[in-house]
């Protein structure tokens, strides 16, 4: 278990206090973060090295869940640089990269998200662009088509 302290300029006192806890394999398994009134947690699953699942929960009624699927033959190689700059509430970086995430809320009973990824390499196995596509249950009911945004990610090593 390790303990952070931050300061938060929207959160009353300025103070939030993140318990992080992990498993036998070092991965991030619970974060819990303190305002002085509330405490949400962050649950993570892992299956090979993957998050499989991420449950959020905050008081007695609030929660979500986001459930990750992977391309198994394709290595994150980003991963060790993940590792050391991550965000502070994340699952710890996956082993493959992500195929396919799924939002699911408590807050909206039978409301659900989708985003899928596919990536393009550049000679040395870098994801150089990613392209993801968007879809909710309100898009299918409205009938709009699911939308696809494309980023480009360009690398500098030294």
């Amino acid at each position: 278990m390790y303990t952070s302290v931050s300061i938060v300029p929207s959160v009353p006192d300025n103070i939030l206090e993140y318990t992080f806890d992990y498993d036998s394999f070092g991965n991030r398994v619970k974060v819990s973060s303190y305002n002085g009134a509330n405490t949400a947690i962050f649950l993570y699953e892992y299956k090979d090295g993957n998050c499989t699942r991420e449950t959020f929960k905050a008081g007695t009624a609030q929660e979500y869940s986001r459930q990750y699927e992977y391309y198994l033959d394709q290595e994150n190689k980003l991963r060790p640089s993940e590792l050391v700059h991550g965000a502070v509430i994340s699952p710890s970086p996956a082993r493959h990269l992500v195929r396919k995430m799924t939002y699911n809320s408590a807050f909206s009973p039978g409301y659900f998200s989708t985003l899928e990824y596919s990536y393009q390499d550049n000679q040395e196995g870098l994801p150089v662009q990613t392209t993801v596509t968007y879809n909710d249950s309100y898009r299918i009911r409205d009938g709009y088509g699911p939308s696809v945004t494309t980023f480009t990610t360009t690398y500098s090593c030294l």
